[in-house]
């Protein structure tokens, strides 16, 4: 079932939010998935998974490096280009970009 006032909102959000968000989908329910890519001058970039402070509801997903995708521990390093997807309840957008 397509929610036409869902589609726009995920369409829109992410100009108004941050440059560095590829997607973001909001799900009924409050359920977003938002997807961020590492710029060069990301305060994480270079650091590992661990020096990033999730807020509470939120978990990283996956990590997509080229064409791999990684399920990454708290050691793995993040480089600039890589692509962050999260998932969470609630608005975590500002938070979470606030890293990139």
């Amino acid at each position: 079932v397509l929610n036409t006032k869902l589609s726009a909102v995920s369409s829109i959000f992410p100009h108004i939010i941050s440059k560095s968000i590829e997607s973001l989908s909001i799900i009924e329910g409050g359920a977003s998935m938002l997807e961020l890519k590492v710029s060069r001058k990301a305060k994480l970039n270079g650091k590992p998974i661990s020096s990033l402070s999730l807020p509470q509801g939120v978990k990283l997903g996956a990590l997509i490096r080229g064409k791999q995708a990684y399920v990454p521990d708290k050691k793995f390093e993040i480089k600039s280009g890589d692509r962050l997807i999260f998932f969470g309840k609630g608005n975590f957008y500002n938070k979470i970009t606030a890293y990139f």
